[in-house]
């Protein structure tokens, strides 16, 4: 048998990460038993040195952090949204991580061997622990994955697996239904996060949205719907305990008002800063922000049940009228680029030759003509009331009154967001999407598969001719160029249909006082607080 280990990159070239994920036989990834040789996982040290906090200032007890939403669900295998994963990455463990850098460490795994194209024996680390005491062992790891599995919500990050296998106390063997690349990679995602099976037997099932229980660095305390969450220190917690005593998320939907909360210090860390106030921030005393790309897209989806929207010429004259460009630069400051497909370009899969969707008014008229429109129609676009989205459904208004569009923003909280496209109660929604995995399969099978469509993430509720096939045919292919042949199949049927229209693909900007260090930005959005520290 071939031993070696394998460290995989997001940001390697696209061919190469397919390739290092391709199904080979007798595979084997070992990873360290001391959790200190860990990156993700090791505990910082005691004190800043490089010109942030004297070594001997005291840590405060409690780090708060502000964010645009609350969270959905604390359950894993429920709540997906990224305002959720960010408070709830910080319960849970799953069994393999991504680093900052996009390569993937093991977390409550330590290793996995790949036994044929189907079979993959994942051994577990020993000695953790969920927050009530309970062990972790095979039986919860077996259990999370089945309950991933049978999730509406995250099924689609999870129906490769086939069934999972007790070994023995600290060994599953993990079946897949076919072939599947991105299989280790998918258990990264905090969707498949581990679960305690005990907990569910004697709380039910529903216990985890409301009273999460995991084996990460914090766990939960209180939560004050659409308020805030807090969090405390597990001092028990498998890679060392972590340097704050308290983390707390504090709601505030408004972007403007995240930035004045960091400015008084009110918050140490605010989430989502407006690209407008970057430099202002950069060029303050005592507060920074730390920017990079993102894999996330804005898009508008658009639901073909609507009597407008099921009509190819109208979704396809919409696409036509908005221009993005004045977005990015008088709403996104320039951070941001014009999207031509939702897959962002640092992910396996992308399709580079897809050009983005001119600006064309007076075809766009034409094509409501064509429909049968031209005296237009009114439709409505449902939004969560984050500041810059609904500054952007605006534009989007004034641009579709150009072709006889009288465009409702209907601005809801995220909950009732989530609940209303979750039923395909919308007409046209503002979408973020991202591919967390950096793997096309993340981004393509959820969004534009047929049994996709609500909770999973399809916004379309109609029939896209020939993907589900493309789809499935990519999803089960070892070959990495034939894959990127599928999905450049699938994308091509996609702007046939107009099913989207893809917006923007946004940079991340976090703000910080100076009082924080070792915060790491994670392109997928999934900020992790372990690692961090806040001074006094």
């Amino acid at each position: 048998m071939k031993t070696h280990r394998r460290i995989l990159s997001l940001f390697l070239a696209a061919s190469l990460l397919a390739l290092s994920l391709t199904a080979c036989s007798g595979k084997t990834n070992d990873a360290p038993a001391d959790p200190a040789v860990n990156n993700t996982q090791s505990p910082p040290a005691d004190s800043k040195t490089d010109g942030g906090p004297a070594q001997d200032a005291a840590l405060k007890e409690t780090l708060t952090w502000a964010q645009s939403a609350d969270v959905f669900s604390f359950d894993p295998n429920v709540g997906k949204e990224t305002t959720a994963i960010q408070v709830t990455g910080n319960i849970y463990d799953t069994l393999f991580t991504v680093t900052a850098d996009g390569e993937i460490e093991p977390m409550l795994a330590t290793g996995w061997e790949q036994n044929d194209e189907l079979t993959y024996t994942i051994k577990l680390r020993e000695g953790v622990l969920f927050h009530d005491g309970t062990p972790f062992t095979a039986e919860d790891a077996k259990y999370s994955l089945d309950r991933a599995v049978a999730s509406p919500a995250v099924n689609y990050i999870a129906n490769f697996i086939d069934h999972v296998d007790v070994v023995d106390e600290y060994t599953i063997k993990m079946v897949t239904l076919e072939p599947y690349a991105p299989a280790i990679r998918n258990l990264t995602h905090p969707g498949m996060g581990i679960t305690c099976k005990a907990y569910s037997e004697a709380n039910g099932e529903d216990i985890y949205a409301t009273a999460p229980m995991g084996t990460g660095p914090f766990k939960f305390i209180e939560w004050k719907q659409g308020d805030y969450v807090k969090l405390e220190r597990f001092d028990e917690y498998w890679a060392g305990p972590a340097p704050m005593k308290y983390l707390t998320m504090r709601v505030i939907p408004e972007a403007a008002q995240r930035t004045i909360a960091l400015e008084t210090k009110e918050v140490d860390i605010a989430y989502d800063i407006l690209p407008n106030d970057v430099d202002r921030l950069n060029a303050a005393e005592g507060v920074s922000v730390v920017s990079g790309s993102s894999l996330m897209c804005y898009y508008i989806g658009m639901n073909f049940q609507n009597e407008y929207l099921s009509n190819v010429n109208v979704r396809k004259a919409i696409r036509l009228a908005v221009d993005v460009e004045p977005m990015i630069s008088a709403i996104m400051y320039g951070g941001a680029q014009v999207a031509t497909t939702v897959l962002a370009p640092a992910c396996f899969g992308f399709q580079g030759d897809v050009a983005a969707v001119p600006c064309d008014v007076e075809q766009a008229r034409q094509l409501m003509k064509d429909a049968g429109y031209e005296n237009g129609f009114t439709l409505s676009i449902v939004v969560s009331d984050d500041q810059t989205r609904v500054e952007i459904c605006q534009v989007i208004q004034n641009q579709l009154k150009e072709i006889g569009i009288d465009l409702k923003i209907d601005v809801v909280e995220q909950a009732t967001y989530v609940d209303t496209v979750g039923r395909g109660a919308h007409e046209l929604c503002f979408q973020n999407w991202t591919t967390s995995t950096a793997d096309a399969d993340y981004t393509y099978y959820p969004l534009f598969h047929s049994s996709c469509y609500g909770s999973q993430g399809g916004r379309a509720f109609g029939e896209i001719p020939g993907i589900d096939g493309i789809l499935e045919k990519a999803k089960g292919c070892e070959d990495p160029n034939e894959r990127i042949a599928l999905y450049g199949q699938a994308e091509a049927l996609i702007q046939e249909y107009a099913v989207n229209l893809p917006l923007m693909w946004t940079d991340l900007n976090v703000g910080l006082t100076d009082k924080v260090e070792g915060f790491q930005l994670m392109s997928n959005t999934y900020h992790k607080l372990y690692n961090v520290q806040c001074f006094q």
